[in-house]
């Protein structure tokens, strides 16, 4: 058949999933101010033929979405999508040439269809936005201001733009000198970004934008300042019973984010990803209740992780769409003061511990690094139902210099799971070990092991499952650990290297004493070479919400990307 005989239904289904998937990099929320929206292959598909000129001119929905780059192709746009609701994008190019006033009639004229504002005003400065909106806008769902215009004081509420009750996203990138007065019925999205020199920042604006948003599904707050833990929210109860996630990213300090969290009254199914900048306020830190964690259908699965100046707490249930996401970010000060960074987060982890119920916790995951490891230990007496554990241990600084801490991690860790009058993890059946060290042939992690093996067997605990991973750490690029970038193992190349992927005769000597000394002790023992990867990095894909991105597409920094650099 030749492809002009296909029927007009076929042709206008290929041009809807053409135009859609060209027009998705102008739905975000940070707009540079010569935003455009892409339209080559609309253009393009209507000068192929008569035939599929006519098609697509009889689609109005393919001409509904235009930018204000060009006056000529605004107009035809508009005349070609024949009253569909409209999608613009306002980019600074257009506000600049055009007085304030001409700006706001345009606006006007279209007001009545426009389903979305994008003000795509990028870096310059431009004082004049609210003045743009003086006008009723009773079509609009979404209305995103992405402007680098520096405000300083209070926000306050304004009635612009006006007879906006279907306003479903509201996006501001940053948070600008007003907001749409409340209560907005249908909003259901949220996205606020904002600037650091800001000043006199107060946190009633953005409570009383909440309480007055009874809808919303997703709110996401990104870079929020250290203003926000000055007046506690706690007990204020903002009730959100419809929201399905919570984002505080790119660096929001963590003390604001944690007061920010305690105000809201949220379900227990809430996926709750809190991406933190903890300064030198980690040790001050008060965390806030959070229903999932106090549930009787709460996490079953735990990873924790501190290195590299990052903490890492993930806490998923299997089934249910729920889980408590932080990643917690010290900064350059924590680095080279160990012992704050070491105080700062073994606070956090033992507030974890004694704040939340992990009663249900079956697996866990702990990546510690040399900065701490009395914290983890604590965690395990709140782990009553641990099965499986992996025990992650590497090196975070210079391995000359840091070399004995791994082995003492390991060495506390293997100390409190032998203790028999602390009776910790008793239904701990499963280990899996990794280290990485200076000194792989080392016997002092074979007598660590040894030992608790044995004090377990004794006490009516026993392991039955046991598997190691010893790594060299001069085989890993540490510059990448150090940028906070998970890495793999690369074999040093050099005369007589197995090839890629073969085990050498020094791994097979390690396995072999290994092997000799534990494996009697376990009912499954297993060595794995330096090169294979029995410890992937897991973040599941819940994580990317569906619905959250349903207006826009985050910028990298906000997306739930985990940071926290292992060896895998």
């Amino acid at each position: 058949m030749d492809i002009n005989e296909l029927p007009a239904e076929i042709f206008a289904f290929i041009f809807k999933h053409v135009v859609i998937s060209e027009r998705q990099s102008s739905f975000c929320v940070e707009f540079s101010g010569t935003a455009t929206v892409d339209t080559r292959s609309l253009i393009a598909i209507s000068h192929v033929c008569s035939r599929w000129r006519d098609i697509a001119l009889s689609l109005p929905f393919l001409w509904s979405r235009v930018d204000t780059t060009d006056e000529y192709k605004l107009e035809v746009f508009q005349e070609r999508s024949r009253g569909k609701p409209l999608s613009l994008v306002v980019n600074a190019v257009y506000v600049r040439l055009n007085p304030v006033h001409r700006c706001r009639n345009f606006l006007v004229a279209c007001s009545s269809r426009l389903r979305r504002l994008d003000l795509a005003l990028g870096e310059g400065t431009y004082h004049s936005v609210d003045e743009l909106l003086r006008f009723e806008a009773p079509a609009l769902e979404c209305l995103v201001v992405s402007h680098r215009h520096i405000w300083y004081g209070e926000p306050s509420f304004s009635d612009i733009p006006r007879q906006i009750n279907r306003l479903r996203a509201l996006a501001f990138t940053p948070l600008a000198s007003w907001i749409p007065r409340t209560p907005l019925p249908a909003l259901t999205h949220i996205y606020l970004s904002f600037t650091p020199s800001v000043l006199h920042l107060g946190n009633h604006t953005l409570v009383s934008l909440l309480f007055g948003t009874p809808a919303l599904e997703h709110l996401h707050l990104s870079h929020l300042p250290s203003t926000y833990s000055v007046a506690s929210l706690w007990n204020i109860g903002i009730p959100l019973v419809q929201l399905k996630s919570l984002s505080l990213t790119d660096r929001s300090e963590l003390s604001s984010a944690m007061n920010v969290t305690a105000g809201l009254d949220i379900p227990k199914t809430v996926l709750i990803r809190l991406d933190c900048y903890a300064a030198n306020s980690a040790a001050d830190t008060v965390l806030p209740p959070l229903p999932y964690l106090h549930s009787v259908d709460g996490p079953t699965r735990l990873d924790v992780g501190s290195g590299f100046q990052t903490l890492h707490f993930l806490a998923e249930g299997v089934q249910a769409p729920a889980g408590v996401w932080v990643q917690a970010y010290h900064g350059a000060l924590g680095y080279y003061d160990g012992g704050t960074l070491r105080r700062n987060w073994d606070h956090l982890l033992n507030s974890f511990a004694t704040t939340y119920s992990f009663s249900n916790v079956l697996q866990s995951r702990f990546y510690v690094g040399s900065d701490s490891s009395k914290g983890f230990t604590d965690l395990l007496r709140y782990l009553p139902r641990l099965a499986e554990l992996d025990l992650l241990l590497y090196l975070n600084s210079d391995a000359l210099k840091y070399g004995g801490a791994a082995v003492d991690a390991l060495t506390r860790i293997c100390r409190a799971l032998s203790d028999e009058s602390r009776g910790l993890c008793p239904h701990l059946h499963t280990l899996r070990v990794q280290i990485i060290s200076a000194t792989p042939t080392s016997p002092a992690y074979i007598g660590d092991l040894k030992r608790m093996l044995r004090a377990r067997t004794s006490c009516g605990h026993p392991i039955r499952s046991l598997a190691v991973q010893v790594i060299d750490v001069a085989s890993i690029d540490k510059s990448e650990l150090e940028k906070r970038r998970s890495t793999t193992v690369k074999r040093r190349s050099g005369p007589g290297d197995a090839e890629p992927g073969a085990s050498t005769h020094s791994d097979y000597d390690l396995s072999t004493v290994y092997a000799h000394h534990l494996a009697s002790l376990v009912d499954e023992f297993q060595f794995y070479a330096p090169q294979d990867r029995p410890f992937p990095p897991r973040t599941s894909e819940q994580w990317r919400v569906p619905g959250s991105e349903d207006y826009w597409s985050l910028p990298e920094r906000d997306r739930p990307v985990s940071t926290f650099p292992w060896v895998y």
